[in-house]
Order: C-alpha cells, then structure tokens, then sequence
C-alpha cells in the first residue's frame, strides 16, 4: 500500500512539473508591451504591429527552443506581400503572406541560450500594401529594444531604395507581379544600415520623384511623405516624433530625369521645378528634424548628360540650403558611379545592391563615427 500511494505521488509531482512548465507558453498579442519595431510601423488595437515601409521590422525576445508567429495580409484583392525573418542574426526564407487570413510562422532554435532574438522584415513596400504582425506563441517573449543602435538613419528614395526587381531567386524576371522580386532586406539602404550598426528607416516608393514620377506628374514624394503609408490618400499622418534620425539620406532624381512610358505627354526635364522642389522639401525635414544632417545622393541609374546635369542641381540646391540654413548642419552630396543594373526592368539587382552599399558606406561611415563622438 505504502509502495502504491509513493507511485502515485511520483505521477502526481511529474504531472505538476509538465503543468507548470506547459504554463510558460502563452499567446502574446503583437502591443507595445511585447513587440518592439523599427521602420514605419503603427501599433493597431485590433491588428496587432501593422508594417508599412520597406525593411521595417517586428523584434522580440523568446525563451525555450521555439516559439511561432502570426501575420496576416491587410492588401485588398488578390496582392499579396513578403516577409523574411531573422533568428539570432541568422537570415531564414522569404515567406508569401496572402488572403485575408491570419498565417502562422513557426521558428524552431538551432542552438541553446538563455533567451532569442527574432526579427521578422516586411520586404515589400509601402505601395503595395501593408501586412500586420499578429499574435506570438512562446515563452518569455517581450520587446528587444535594447538593441537599438544610439544613431539613427532615415533613407529617403524611390524603386531603387525599396530593392525592387533585386531577388529573381525564385520568380524571374517578368513573371508574377511587379514586386514579386522585391527585396528590401538587402537593398543597399539595409545593407548600410546593417553594416554600419545604425537604427535605419527607409522611406521609399516605387516610381517617385520630387517634382514628378516616372510616367505621371504625381503624387511626388513630398507630397505623400507625411502619410503614416507613404499615400497621398491616407488621412493618418506619420509621427515624426518616433524617429529622430541623425542623418537623413536621400535618393532621388532618376524618375525626374525619366522619359516616361512613351503613352503619357512628358515635358522636358525642368531643372527650375526640380530644384525648387528639391529645397522645400529639405525645408520640410527640418521642420521635423531639426537637429538632423542631410545628404544628397546622384542616381547611379543615370549617366552622361543626364548624371552631370542631376549632379549640378544637387550642387546648387546643397548650396542654397546651406545658406538658407546656416544654423543647420552642412547638407553633403554624394556621388554614385553610373551602373548597367542586373535585376528586372532596369533595376539593381542582389550584387549591385552589394557595390552600391559598400560606395556610399565608406561616405557615411565617418559621418556615423562622427555622430557617435557627439552624443557621448
């Protein structure tokens, strides 16, 4: 009898260990309180983290060896949008979010810690609709947000910026929708971001410009930059007051410089227009940055009379902003080498966006160190 009760006890004390332990795992909703982000991304009461721009990103903590996340798709029709994820710095597959279902990821551990870091990346833009990150099942999880890196960079561009047409890996060029080959985790604007360790938020739209698009006279950057989604139609205005970046570097010019699609009447490039654009628009950022450096990028999609014409503009507009803004920091230029880009419809493609990253690193890396020394 005595042997019995013993047995019995055994079975109940195993019984309260797995019931204890079973208890770690819980259902998080995607909130402030367990969900960090970087990029332009808004927290939704009934949504959970809804992603917006190209490359922003979902980071938290989680114990155990796994945990799974849900993501849903919040682009009307049948388009659809892309995530990758990263755990423990280590790049996982890129992933179709489509329907209007909520989707499970699950991410199972490749080694042993005390606590992981997951990044789930919106890879495609702004444009094409926004995807929300849901729920998250697993233990310990909370916000990372003491990885943030102290200096902050804002990407200002167009297709280029976004990594449009880069990944033909799985869909070749011409085949699925236009943004099937997008990769904004590895355009040359995350690359830096990255690799120069800077918290990193690119604003980017397929076809922008700064006093029109590529094949219509808008709406241009400046006119939808404001919105929380990067669209001229949204009535949610972006608060700046959640990204101060030390530096704000734009790329723009080569839909201005474009001669359009041959369907719709294209004026002559208007290097008045462009310009004037060009600085109210810097005027604009510092309305919200007022501490903030600019830097002014030519288009490496452009070469010969096209790229030294662009370049002469940004010459004078760099001037005039400085001497309209004295009390501002020096806005710089930067000059890409002209390419013949490899990706789809005459876009970088994965290596370009490598040279591209590795140029204008080498400008923005003493920039950074020097933006390191001042905020000690």
């Amino acid at each position: 009898m005595q042997k019995i009760s013993s047995y019995f006890v055994a079975l109940l004390s195993i019984g309260l260990f797995w019931q204890c332990k079973s208890i770690k795992v819980q259902e998080y909703f995607a909130n402030k309180q367990n969900v960090a982000y970087m990029g332009r991304a808004v927290y939704d009461d009934q949504q959970g983290l809804i992603l917006v721009s190209s490359a922003s990103c979902a980071q938290l903590y989680f114990t155990g060896d796994s945990c799974k996340f849900g993501v849903k798709d919040l682009v009307p029709g049948d388009d659809y949008s892309y995530i990758i994820y990263e755990l423990d710095g280590k790049v996982k597959h890129k992933i179709k979010v489509s329907g209007d279902q909520e989707q499970w990821v699950s991410v199972n551990t490749e080694r042993k810690a005390d606590q992981h870091i997951l990044k789930v990346f919106k890879i495609t833009e702004a444009q094409t609709g926004n995807l929300a990150i849901t729920r998250i099942i697993g233990e310990g999880i909370k916000p990372a947000v003491d990885t943030f890196h102290k200096i902050k960079i804002e990407f200002i561009g167009n297709s280029i910026t976004c990594g449009m047409g880069s990944d033909t890996v799985d869909i070749p060029c011409g085949q699925g929708k236009w943004y099937d080959q997008h990769d904004g985790y590895n355009s040359f604007a995350a690359r830096i971001g990255r690799n120069v360790k800077v918290q990193y938020m690119l604003s980017a739209v397929s076809g922008i410009g700064i006093y029109r698009n590529w094949n219509t006279d808008g709406p241009t950057m400046p006119e939808v930059y404001e919105s929380t989604y990067l669209n001229k139609d949204s009535l949610s205005r972006w608060d700046f007051s959640l990204f101060q970046p030390n530096l704000v570097s734009i790329c723009l010019g080569t839909n201005d410089f474009s001669d359009g699609d041959s369907k719709s009447p294209r004026a002559p490039f208007d290097s008045s227009a462009f310009e004037k654009a060009y600085l109210n628009f810097i005027n604009s950022l510092y309305t919200h940055y007022p501490a903030t450096q600019v830097l002014l990028q030519t288009s490496p999609m452009l070469s010969g009379a096209k790229s030294d014409l662009l370049y002469r503009s940004l010459v004078r507009i760099s001037e005039q902003a400085n001497e309209n803004f004295p009390n501002r920091k020096t806005v710089e230029i930067f000059r890409f080498d002209p390419m013949i880009p490899a990706g789809c419809s005459y876009h970088p493609a994965a290596q370009d966006h490598d040279r591209l990253a590795f140029e204008l690193a080498a400008f923005i890396n003493p920039i950074v160190n020097k933006l390191k020394n001042e905020i000690k």
